[in-house]
């Protein structure tokens, strides 16, 4: 039972339907993986957008500020709301500088996904025909099993056709022995009644 167990284990491991669903789910664990990368990158890419939006934003409003500062006549107000302004606008140019390279990357790596998703469909359709020439295979397989194993019993059937010639035959042969021994007998049952009546006819003459 152990051992019959043992090779039930060794061919299911050996199925080439089983390894090819295996390549399958190995692959498809492959991209899901692969996805984590685009999806960091993307959210970094959308946090930098939104610091860049910010950043300009108050650089605007640091911009209005210094104009009413000018209005009000408080040079020195307007001069420390630029400079703050100009940190802003610094930081926004640094942080757009890195969104650019993000988005640069992004385009990249969702070109791969993309390849990866297209190979995976491909590796899909191609394990299911491979599956189909299997099932094909084992079918053929079968069919020429059965084949061999019929072409194996026609030996014990061809003796066994053959002995039964044989006793027919004899069967035949006792009959006809009979029937050759029944006739001569009744040829000399016949013989010994002529020669009787013969007889009998030769003691009536002479009696006469």
């Amino acid at each position: 039972m152990l051992t019959a167990n043992v090779n039930d284990l060794i061919d299911r491991i050996e199925d080439p339907e089983s390894l090819l669903r295996h390549a399958v789910r190995e692959m498809e664990s492959a991209v899901d993986q692969t996805m984590n990368a685009p999806a960091r990158s993307i959210a970094s890419e959308r946090l930098l957008t939104r610091q860049v939006d910010e950043q300009r934003r108050q650089s605007a409003a640091l911009h209005a500020r210094a104009r009413e500062a000018v209005t009000r006549q408080d040079d020195a107000r307007a001069r420390a709301l630029l400079a703050d302004r100009r940190r802003h606008d610094d930081l926004a140019a640094a942080l757009d500088d890195q969104l650019n390279t993000v988005r640069s990357q992004n385009a990249r790596l969702r070109r791969r996904l993309d390849a990866l998703r297209l190979r995976l469909a491909e590796v899909r359709q191609s394990m299911h025909l491979h599956i189909a020439r299997n099932r094909a295979a084992n079918a053929q397989r079968t069919l020429a099993s059965d084949a061999y194993r019929m072409n194996g019993c026609a030996g014990p059937v061809d003796r066994f056709d053959r002995l039964r010639d044989r006793i027919d035959r004899a069967e035949a042969e006792s009959e006809a022995w009979l029937e050759l021994a029944g006739e001569s007998n009744s040829d000399n049952e016949a013989g010994d009644a002529a020669i009787e009546l013969q007889l009998a006819e030769l003691k009536a003459e002479l009696s006469g």
